[in-house]
């Protein structure tokens, strides 16, 4: 505010600001000035402003609505001083307000290998605000298991306070749009014996404010291995008459124990197989010996042919 007359101000000077509906002041100060938070604000000064000279600035802090209009404009006027000129005391200042947007989002940050058996598997998720605005009020993340898989425990490293019972996880903290700035989700998960080849640990985020959906959900969906394992090596072999074929194999499991015993099928006419030992106790990787003989001219052992007497007893 400035003096454009032919003489100082002759009195006190007053500026007064009613502010646009959607924002509320928080604070007004100015050098020299006394201000009020009062409506319409006013500050006030009785100091002499010379002329072609201006007093200090005045600062209005304010707190935006979240449903404030796209645009505002605010409006001051200074009276007093012995103005003889009202025309030119008022100033206006368009703002164009962004709109907050809370978008809260789930990410599988971490998921390792999942065999039938397994007691103990664990997936990590995050909950991040991709937004322009903190988060506003409680956050909750939900989990579900697909058939096969049981959670049997729900932890986070910030504040999150997780229930079992209720597979669940809240937070009353602010979460802010930071990058890096993440809250995890630790997730423990048992595999039963007979659970599918695949399987899924979801997860939504909710609350919080959120106002943009799409996103807030994740899952990890991992291929569940077998109880057994069995690598070939080699491919195929070739019999002679009277001879017998020697192939080596690899026998593994999953966490879960059991007994596993040997036979095959898709073998040549004449031809016979044998297994050495007949069947393990299968609670690591384990060394079985296969032979093959025929009485046949020759035979040839297709690759893949397939063991499929395998019998897996608790």
């Amino acid at each position: 505010m400035g003096n454009i007359g032919t003489g100082p101000t002759t009195s006190a000077v007053t500026v007064t600001d009613p502010l646009p509906a959607g924002l509320t002041a928080t604070n007004i100060s100015g050098t020299g000035w006394v201000c009020n938070l009062t409506t319409p604000l006013a500050c006030t000064r009785a100091d002499a402003l010379a002329v072609n000279s201006s007093y200090p600035k005045i600062t209005v802090t304010v707190n935006v609505a979240a449903n404030a209009p796209g645009s505002v404009t605010n409006s001051a006027t200074v009276t007093g001083g012995g103005d003889t000129n009202p025309a030119n005391n008022t100033a206006n200042d368009n703002t164009i307000i962004v709109p907050a947007v809370i978008d809260l989002r789930m990410d599988l940050f971490a998921g390792g290998g999942v065999s039938v058996g397994d007691t103990n598997d664990l997936v990590i998720f995050g909950v991040t605000n991709n937004g322009n605005a903190p988060s506003s009020g409680p956050m909750t993340v939900t989990a579900t298991a697909s058939t096969g898989l049981t959670i049997i425990s729900m932890s986070s490293p910030q504040s999150w306070v997780c229930t079992l019972s209720t597979l669940s996880c809240t937070s009353s903290d602010t979460l802010v749009p930071a990058e890096g700035n993440a809250d995890e989700i630790d997730i423990h998960f048992s595999v039963a014996l007979n659970a599918p080849s695949r399987g899924e640990i979801g997860v939504t985020v909710t609350g919080g404010g959120l106002n943009v959906t799409g996103n807030n959900s994740s899952g990890f969906d991992p291929t569940i291995n077998g109880p057994v394992t069995i690598d070939i090596f080699p491919a195929t072999a070739s019999v002679t008459a009277g001879q017998t074929a020697t192939i080596p194999l690899s026998v593994g499991l999953a966490q879960a124990a059991g007994l596993a015993t040997f036979s095959c099928s898709g073998l040549p006419a004449l031809s016979t197989c044998t297994f050495t030992p007949p069947s393990v106790t299968l609670s690591s990787s384990s060394a079985v010996t296969l032979k093959i003989a025929t009485t046949a001219r020759s035979a040839s052992v297709p690759g893949g042919f397939r063991i499929p007497g395998i019998s897996h007893q608790q």
